[in-house]
């Protein structure tokens, strides 16, 4: 054996074999961005054929390949969108509910971030490679100290789910009445999908609507926001000792605009909802909905009876979503920073600027295609939903299948009740809307994007516009 790997060797050094393959190496590098888009579309497709097998459903569930693909992209994207008209709990066992729970928890620490922590785990260190592949899943402008980052955010991760798996199962046990197995096991479910804003359930198809219980809403809220902060946020505040002033532009940026939209947020969502009969949400409610609409998903109302006015309100913050790092969608809190920053600084005739640091042209340009692309994708998709749906003979609101396509691309799962309903295509539309928003549309345009590098200019002149 050993005569024949040394002429193997030989020949392959006599035919240039070994600089073919440094050369095929070379010109086919993936980058990290189409490495995390892959391996977030690897556990989907592995997920939906587990999901998929007749062992992981209710005995008489009917689950198709489309329903099993649906709802492991809405885990692993952390979306919320359900289009199994009997709900997830009805539809799946225990095992396939264990299964969408790893499928929720992949998503919300990112696939690739899982795959590096199992490397640390084994080998005790990461390489530069992987260490930038963390860096892009979390959106991090910075490899420094990512494995001591990358520490807190697992202990942060466990001892926060714990604490809500606790105080849900104890909401389930002695307000609903549920038997202790059931309330143990929702009450785990339920913690999860709330840290990571995954906005699943195993409480059928009403979510909360059904569910008075102001521990459990308010338990829920607080863990939908710490997810939502992002995991370098949480050891930016505990680390500078919840000192303000003391903590990075990114952090304090992210604090200003989650404070900003949740009140706001509640204040117009009830002031929107009032009708000749009164207001349709609660102000308890609207706060509710304020938080849970940047990507989490959960309804304590039934969206679908809300005036189209609160719909939109809700789009709104639907479409902004949560914080870089976090475990949310949307086009992200830190990006509207930046594009207000930059209208202002027209006005003011300045440079961008936030919390006395200026905003680099870059990162402005990144704002701005992440806004633009991400309004052409709703828009383009709402519009072809609709005219499918209208082929079908099905009357679908234009307003509903426009708040439907947001929540799908910004990962919150609202909904107005319309997804089961819909046709196959428009669920495979609403499937790779979900991919694109977890992945995020600035990763699609990076993957997409050529290595040419332009050498040449064209001549300028200046065009009328406004």
């Amino acid at each position: 054996s050993i005569l024949v790997l040394k002429y193997f060797y030989r020949m392959r050094q006599s035919f240039g074999i070994k600089d073919l393959g440094r050369n095929f190496k070379k010109k086919f590098v993936l980058r990290p961005m189409l490495l995390i888009a892959i391996s977030f579309f690897v556990v989907i497709i592995l997920g939906s054929i587990l999901l998929v097998c007749p062992f992981t459903h209710e005995e008489g569930a009917q689950v198709s390949y489309v329903n099993a693909l649906f709802t492991a992209t809405t885990a692993t994207c952390v979306t919320g969108l359900v289009d199994l008209p009997a709900g997830i709990g009805a539809s799946f066992n225990l095992g396939g509910e264990i299964i969408i729970l790893i499928l929720i928890q992949l998503g919300g620490l990112g696939v690739t971030a899982v795959g590096t922590f199992l490397v640390l785990l084994i080998f005790g260190r990461v390489t530069l490679g992987q260490q930038q592949l963390i860096k892009e899943a979390w959106n991090l402008s910075s490899s420094k100290t990512l494995k001591k980052v990358f520490y807190y955010t697992l202990l942060i991760t466990f001892i926060v789910e714990l604490i809500g798996a606790i105080i849900c199962s104890l909401s389930f046990y002695y307000t609903h009445n549920l038997d202790l197995t059931t309330s143990i096991k929702n009450g785990i479910f339920h913690s999860v999908s709330s840290f990571n804003n995954a906005g699943l359930d195993l409480l059928g198809t009403t979510s909360f609507i059904h569910y008075d219980d102001p521990l459990l809403l308010i338990t829920t809220s607080i863990l939908i926001i710490l997810g939502g902060l992002g995991y370098i946020v949480i050891v930016d505040i505990f680390s500078k000792k919840f000192n303000f002033i003391k903590m990075r532009a990114h952090t304090k940026i992210v604090l200003t605009m989650t404070t900003i939209l949740l009140v706001f947020g509640s204040i117009f969502v009830f002031l929107s909802s009032y009708t000749p009969n009164g207001f349709a949400i609660s102000f308890p409610d609207s706060m509710f909905l304020s938080v849970s609409s940047r990507t989490a998903g959960f309804s304590s109302v039934d969206l679908s009876l809300v005036p189209t006015a609160s719909l939109i309100i809700l789009l709104i913050l639907s479409f902004i979503g949560a914080c870089p790092g976090g475990t949310g969608g949307g086009i992200k809190t830190t990006t509207i920073f930046v594009i207000f920053a930059y209208i202002r600084s027209v006005f003011q005739n300045k440079e961008p600027h936030g919390f006395k640091r200026q905003i680099n042209r870059d990162t402005t340009r990144k704002a701005l295609l992440i806004f633009t692309v991400s309004i052409s994708l709703i828009i383009v998709s709402s519009i072809v939903i609709s005219v499918i749906e209208t082929s079908n003979s099905t009357v679908v609101p234009f307003d509903w299948v426009l708040f439907e396509v947001t929540n799908a691309f910004s990962t919150t799962g609202l909904s107005t009740g319309i997804t089961p309903s819909l046709n196959e295509v428009s669920r495979i539309i609403l499937i790779l809307l979900m991919y694109i928003g977890r992945i995020g549309p600035m990763s699609i345009a990076t993957v997409l994007k050529s290595n040419t590098i332009q050498t040449w200019y064209y001549v300028e002149e200046n065009i009328p516009i406004g």
